[in-house]
């Protein structure tokens, strides 16, 4: 049996979560959004978009916590709807999801005019303030040059007639479904694009991203031994072994984290990530090397076989720094 205390940390680690500076700058645009669309004489969206495991779901659930759905004196509040796109999307799908989501007890029921008419309705009573729908690229795996046009031409309307900004996010193909449509003035109502990007290692301004970010990162854990995980060799190796991808840097250190309290060693040692790369992110990466167990030659070498340029630039600059 775990301990309750071991419980509670393994608790803490699951909910870490270190706003980093792109994100920050996003979510602060996400407000603005929000807050100005009451005042403005056209409503703007905006399109975010990101790789697999770049954020964009942790990016509007902590939107989504700061404007919680609750109980007011005349009914429920929902000033942020979130709805996930269908996989086989269509106008009719869409807008029954969003009134499923919105407590409609019969969301199926009706026309897509029947359905809207419900729909604008109850975004009313619950005091919507923005609308985000996430996997927004469902509509162009389709394929369907009918589907997208139609469900740009009922997007628009429906923030012609609510006057509620939507925030749109998916995968970088989602700006084919904007910017491709002969109809130029729902692209024309998303004018603010945001990508989630990896984070870099190259320094910026004399920053280190992917260093700085685990360095918050350690600050959350609930260890009682430094884990260093910042550290240049190991921060390496963790940016190496994650592509600076969000999701796979906290795989590996949720994952060791958990070994550090299991085992009772409380710090997260190389042997950990070494285990947690094997048993989550070796699969994607068969033809890579475990860059907890590989020589930072072999991992530089490794690097540039798969095109990723930081490797070769600054691989000299490390080495002459660490003396490896």
């Amino acid at each position: 049996m775990i301990p309750n205390n071991n419980l509670e940390r393994a608790l803490n680690i699951e909910n870490i979560h270190v706003a980093y500076p792109n994100e920050r700058k996003i979510l602060a645009d996400i407000e603005q959004c929000r807050v100005f669309a009451s005042i403005s004489t056209e409503v703007q969206g905006r399109l975010i978009t990101g790789e697999p495991g770049a954020g964009k779901t942790t990016l509007y659930e902590v939107y989504q916590k700061d404007h919680p759905r609750h109980e007011g004196p005349e009914g429920t509040i929902v000033p942020v709807l979130v709805a996930v796109i269908p996989a086989q999307p269509s106008v009719k799908s869409l807008v029954t999801k969003l009134l499923r989501v919105l407590g409609d007890p019969i969301p199926h029921k009706g026309s897509v005019e029947q359905q809207t008419a419900r729909l604008q309705s109850l975004l009313l009573g619950c005091k919507t303030e923005l609308i985000i729908l996430d996997e927004f690229q469902h509509f162009i795996e389709r394929d369907l040059a009918f589907t997208m046009q139609s469900t740009a031409d009922w997007l628009k309307v429906l923030i012609n007639e609510t006057k509620i900004p939507i925030i749109l996010i998916g995968l970088p193909s989602c700006t084919r479904i904007l910017d491709g449509l002969s109809n130029q003035q729902l692209s024309r109502r998303f004018p603010y694009r945001h990508s989630l990007e990896p984070l870099k290692w190259t320094e910026s301004s004399g920053k280190n991203e992917m260093r700085l970010f685990l360095a918050a990162i350690e600050k959350e854990l609930p260890l009682r031994k430094p884990s260093n995980l910042s550290d240049l060799e190991t921060a390496y190796r963790i940016h190496c072994a994650s592509r600076g991808n969000l999701s796979s840097i906290m795989k590996l250190v949720r994952g060791s984290a958990h070994m550090a309290i299991n085992t009772g060693i409380e710090q997260i040692t190389l042997k950990m990530l070494e285990d947690v790369y094997d048993l989550q992110l070796a699969a994607n990466n068969p033809e890579f090397p475990n860059p907890f167990r590989t020589s930072i030659e072999g991992i530089e070498t490794a690097m540039r076989m798969v095109k990723l340029p930081d490797a070769e630039q600054t691989g000299k600059k490390r080495r002459k720094r660490r003396g490896f």
